[in-house]
């Protein structure tokens, strides 16, 4: 819309003018500030007889002191007695604080109340200004102007919010608000006019958008198909422009219809999807090439292609990110890797690439080097979210140890983890990696969701061989996960399925009961079966060929007892034969009924601060090798990656490893064969000897 066309319409409109009018008044309100804090000694007062005639300004009530609720014991408490647990991140009272919190960190909790107020102020005021901040300008200078003083005079008040003493602070958050809410009532009268040139604008963008996601590709596969896709948008952009001239509810309706058809474009497109998928697997999607073909995909395009996979994956691999990766290349490592000085007796990390490797420098790791010994260290990288993406956690291990009872785990931090005094109680997102103590012998995962740990329900078998194994772990943003081993899946699963993070979705219903008369006896005794009079035989009876010992004396050795054999007419405990039980009524099944403290939660896999890896295990017998340790938002990254690293060392470790075997299999051959023919030759001398003995007393009997 252009300035002379709203001009129009804010010359016959009133309502307009009005707005136009009331705008002083906000900014005189403000104004008045200055002059009532002085005529009440610094403070917002309800005493009117202070406050100079002829203001408006809004008056706030005084009220008893707030009280705030602590999380620990759940008490109410002043705020001067409240503190925040950065730990625990939660706020607690001072009592609590020394009972269950005293090796944590407290900050003021009063600072935190500001600080809250003052992001809650900037923010409502934000969306409040925001609504006609891009729209008026260009429109109507006259109005513009004032909205940008009131503007400048509400955010002058809500930057001085910190500086405040608390009860001031939430007052003058209160005053704000109510101004921004004067404003955006005041606005609401103009905001009409705006709705259908804003419909408009928006329909154009939705249509748009669905359209030039197959006409980027179709053009020069089908001919046929690119002729309907003009002219379907063409038809579109008729009904688009003719939104213009319409009244805004009529507008409205013209825009839904628009994005109605938009929508079943979508939906037709998809069948065309199989051949796009098949052009998708003959192009190269690096990111020269996509640079050399003009074909870069925007931000906002990515957003709105819900319905095209292709596409998505496209985007995804465009916007890849490797967010932290280490090799153990060289001495270097020592500087990155905090050593945590929690405990001073920890086990020490040596660079080595093992017994069997293809390079020594590319297939060196972090490597255990001191048996029963706890080894923890940590690096931190530059943070990052999950949201709307996967992260990919991978690295390699070889126990070449041949490992008893030890971890080979990794565990994925906040950017604020205290690397210093990294231990088994340090706060963590993500737990994963191999772990084996006697018979156990599993892969950990192990998620973080709301403070506390959640392992794995599904039981992933590790590798427990003497060679490198890689463990890649991909948590993706529809609340599923994929657990590889070397490359392979071993297990995935959804969150919710395979993790308790959620409550129950249904539970037992506790008024619910089995009745007295239900009998869940299938079969019962035949009440007319009786037991035969022969039944009863002894289960054991006297030897009847026994006999006493001729040499048995009765009064050195008690009266003699023919000892006991089982009798072979024994039948054993009669019982009844069963039938069919006439009241069998089946398993008394409990009824479920939905479970009240269930919530549904389709973010279960965002963690909002990744920055920090570290290894905290125990290990009974030092020698597993840590390394190519790899965290990013791509599968294809990682698997790039394991390509480089991985594969190359797997096939030379592999050859090396066979080679020693079969050197070590001919040397114990060897061995073996010397033993033997050593006995041999110690059991041909030995018989000789042997022979020569015998003839010896022979010959004295001769004589």
């Amino acid at each position: 819309m252009c300035q002379k066309e709203f001009g129009q319409v804010y010359d016959e409109v009133p309502l307009l003018k009005e707005f136009a009018r009331e705008l002083p008044q906000m900014i005189e309100q403000l104004s008045l500030t200055n002059s009532i804090k002085k005529a009440t000694n610094g403070k917002l007062s309800t005493d009117i007889s202070s406050i100079p005639s002829g203001s408006s300004v809004i008056l706030i009530e005084s009220s008893a002191p707030e009280e705030f609720e602590c999380e620990a014991c759940e008490r109410k408490h002043q705020i001067e007695d409240m503190f925040y647990c950065e730990n625990c991140k939660e706020d607690i009272c001072g009592a609590c604080g020394l009972r269950s919190h005293r090796d944590h960190k407290l900050d003021d909790f009063t600072q935190n109340e500001i600080k809250r107020l003052s992001d809650e102020t900037h923010e409502t005021l934000s969306i409040q200004l925001a609504t006609y901040e891009y729209m008026i300008p260009k429109i109507q200078s006259n109005l513009s102007d004032k909205i940008e003083k009131l503007k400048e005079l509400l955010l002058m008040k809500a930057e001085k919010i910190p500086s405040k003493q608390y009860k001031e602070a939430k007052m003058e958050k209160n005053y704000c608000k109510k101004m921004g809410d004067d404003f955006e009532e005041a606005s609401e009268v103009y905001l009409p006019h705006l709705r259908g040139y804003e419909a408009k604008l928006e329909t154009k963008s939705h249509v748009s958008t669905q359209i030039t996601t197959h006409k980027r590709f179709f053009p020069n596969l089908y001919e046929d198909l690119l002729v309907k896709i003009c002219d379907f948008e063409m038809g579109l952009n008729t009904k688009i422009e003719a939104i213009n001239g319409l009244k805004n509810s009529d507008a409205k309706k013209e825009h839904d219809v628009c994005n109605a058809l938009g929508d079943k474009f979508e939906s037709i497109s998809e069948e065309y999807m199989p051949y796009l998928r098949a052009y998708d697997t003959k192009l190269n999607f690096s990111w020269k090439s996509l640079r050399k073909r003009n074909d870069l995909i925007t931000l906002g395009f990515y957003q709105s292609m819900r319905a095209v996979p292709v596409l998505l994956a496209l985007v995804a691999y465009c916007a890849a990110e490797v967010y932290f990766k280490e090799e153990f290349s060289d001495d270097s490592w020592e500087k990155r890797w905090i050593q945590s000085k929690h405990k001073e007796d920890y086990g020490e990390f040596k660079l080595s690439a093992g017994k069997f490797f293809g390079d020594a420098k590319r297939d060196q790791g972090l490597k255990t080097s001191q048996d029963a010994r706890f080894y923890s260290r940590g690096v931190s990288y530059p943070k990052f979210s999950n949201k709307g993406k996967s992260v990919v956690v991978q690295f390699t291990v070889k126990h070449e140890q041949g490992i008893d009872c030890g971890g080979g785990y990794l565990k994925v931090m906040r950017s604020d983890a205290d690397l210093k005094d990294f231990h088994g109680e340090t706060p963590y997102n993500i737990m994963f990696g191999p772990d084996i103590c006697g018979p156990t012998k599993k892969v950990h995962v192990i998620f973080s969701y709301k403070g506390k740990n959640h392992l794995i329900k599904k039981e992933i078998r590790c590798k427990d061989d003497e060679l490198t194994h890689l463990y890649t772990l991909i948590l993706n943003p529809d609340n599923t996960y994929e657990v590889q081993i070397d490359g392979e899946k071993a297990e995935s699963g959804e969150l919710e399925t395979d993790f308790d993070l959620l409550p129950a979705k249904k539970i037992k219903d506790p008024d619910a009961k089995k009745p007295d008369d239900w009998d869940e006896r299938e079969y019962i005794d035949d009440e007319a079966d009786t037991k035969p009079e022969d039944w009863e035989k002894a289960e054991h009876i006297p030897d009847p060929d026994a006999k006493k010992p001729e040499d048995w004396d009765d009064d050195m050795d008690g009266e003699w007892e023919p000892p006991m054999i089982d009798n072979p007419e024994y039948k054993g405990e009669w019982k009844p034969k069963q039938i069919k039980n006439p009241d069998y009524k089946g398993k008394w099944v409990h009824p479920e009924i939905d479970n009240p403290e269930y919530s549904p939660d389709d973010n279960l896999y965002l963690y909002e601060d990744f920055g920090a890896v570290g290894i905290d295990i125990w290990q009974v017998k030092a020698g597993t090798i840590f390394d190519n340790i790899v965290i990013a938002d791509s599968v294809d990254d990682a698997k790039a990656h394991a390509a480089e690293t991985f594969d190359k060392l797997k096939v030379a470790e592999k050859e090396a490893k066979e080679k020693h075997d079969e050197e070590e299999r001919l040397k114990r051959e060897e061995e073996e064969k010397k033993r033997k023919e050593e006995e041999d030759t110690k059991k041909a001398e030995g018989g000789d000897d042997d022979e020569e003995e015998e003839e010896k007393p022979h010959d004295k009997d001769e004589l």
